[in-house]
């Protein structure tokens, strides 16, 4: 399927958020929280899929 690269700074390891995925813990940076919480208040961002290299490698 079709997919939209994000690119984004990693930060460091103390501005790290916490996330579940799968009902799993995760860490990522701050940044990277922040753009996926814009992208999950947006109906028309919401049904695409995003690749996160932090997350998706």
């Amino acid at each position: 399927p079709k997919y939209t690269a994000l690119s984004y700074t990693w930060g460091t390891a103390e501005t790290s958020e916490l996330i579940y995925l799968n009902g799993r813990r995760f860490h990522i940076t701050k940044n990277l929280w922040s753009c996926l919480y814009f992208i999950t208040q947006r109906a028309s961002v919401r049904k695409q899929y995003i690749w996160c290299d932090a997350i998706c490698i």
